[in-house]
């Protein structure tokens, strides 16, 4: 029951077909989603626009009910791909994604959030460049998060490889490791 409300509300959000495998939700601990993909557009039955092997986010539920502040002890992101298309007209698949859904949420008000440890493993970003013929991928993406907080600073790492290939020029591959405080 939960899958099929999670999915209603994304489709609504997204404006595009959302498909989950399995749904774990425990009001009081968290949720677990497997199998999550949003389908693409225009072509529904091509590679998803965005897909993720796992995703799990960890919660405590007091301080959101007592103190409205949203206590995530972990949030784990396993193998996301995202593919960006700008098309041959210069339009990007995204573009009308969240149009009108923008004050959804206003009658809430605002929410304190709080992030223990984040982790996105294995991913990968691809950009297809339909109007130029190029295409650029960013893969074995691994980003961590520590202790985020809206209110100050947190520390984070990035890391991942580089690739372009375009009918203009092609880049070497590269390699990108980083970390700090922001």
């Amino acid at each position: 029951r939960i899958k099929f409300l999670l999915i209603d509300q994304l489709e609504g959000v997204l404006h595009r077909q959302v498909v989950m495998d399995s749904v774990s939700f425990n009001p009081f601990k968290g949720v677990r989603v497997d199998g999550f993909k949003v389908l693409r557009k225009d072509k529904p039955w091509a590679e998803p626009f965005i897909e993720s092997d796992r995703f799990v986010a960890n919660f405590q539920f007091w301080p959101l009910l007592a103190e409205r502040r949203l206590v995530l002890d972990e949030i784990w992101l396993t193998s996301p791909k995202i593919r960006i298309v700008r098309y041959p007209d210069g339009a990007w698949n995204f573009q009308d994604m969240f149009i009108s859904s923008a004050t959804r949420g206003a009658a809430l008000g605002p929410v304190a959030l709080a992030v223990a440890d984040a982790r996105l493993t294995h991913g990968s970003v691809e950009f297809i460049d339909e109007a130029r013929g190029g295409r650029h991928e960013a893969s074995q993406i691994q980003f961590r998060v520590k202790d985020f907080r809206t209110s100050g600073p947190f520390w984070f790492s990035l890391s991942f490889a580089s690739q372009h290939q375009s009918v203009i020029d092609d880049l070497p591959p590269a390699t990108v490791d980083m970390d700090g405080k922001i």
